[in-house]
């Protein structure tokens, strides 16, 4: 098995409601005993690590359409994990979910200023805009990956957009 695909089981493990406790004492264990290896990486890692199951349990929580859910733990991973754009991903996802369009806007819109290499977020983004901003969502999404084909998504449902 090679490293990425055991990182991933061991985030979904973690991610499970049951371990979510026993992932947070680990996290703390780590810094309380191991003090003097505790550098700016590894608070990073540690950061990163539980900013990574917060959005397994989001995406789980959008999955089984917990849309309460999603949100809190999107929001869990936007604290955790300030720098990357998959908390306001999921967040979009949760609050579209609930019929929030003008915050699932407004969070993509953080996403693609966060990443705007990312034709998916582009394409998400055109999901919930009209007008000129669709068009420009749209148009961003086609040139960044001119490959995508249509019919990838349903209009609205957010959660079917193919996340490369």
């Amino acid at each position: 098995m090679n490293p990425v695909t055991l990182l991933k089981n061991v985030i979904d493990f973690l991610s499970a409601p049951q371990y979510l406790v026993t992932a947070a004492l680990i996290g703390l264990v780590l810094l309380i005993h191991w003090r003097p290896v505790w550098t700016k990486k590894g608070g990073i890692a540690l950061f990163a690590l539980l900013g990574n199951i917060a959005l397994a349990r989001s995406g789980h929580a959008s999955d089984a359409t917990n849309w309460k859910q999603a949100e809190s733990e999107a929001r869990s991973a936007l604290g955790l994990v300030p720098w990357s754009a998959e908390p306001d991903r999921e967040l979009a996802v949760a609050q579209a979910g609930l019929g929030q369009i003008a915050a699932a806007r407004d969070s993509l819109r953080d996403a693609v200023d966060r990443e705007p290499r990312d034709w998916s977020l582009w394409y998400q983004l055109s999901e919930v805009t009209t007008g000129a901003e669709h068009r420009r969502a749209l148009a961003q999404a086609n040139r960044l990956n001119p490959n995508r084909t249509s019919g990838e998504a349903t209009p609205g449902d957010l959660r079917l957009v193919l996340i490369p």
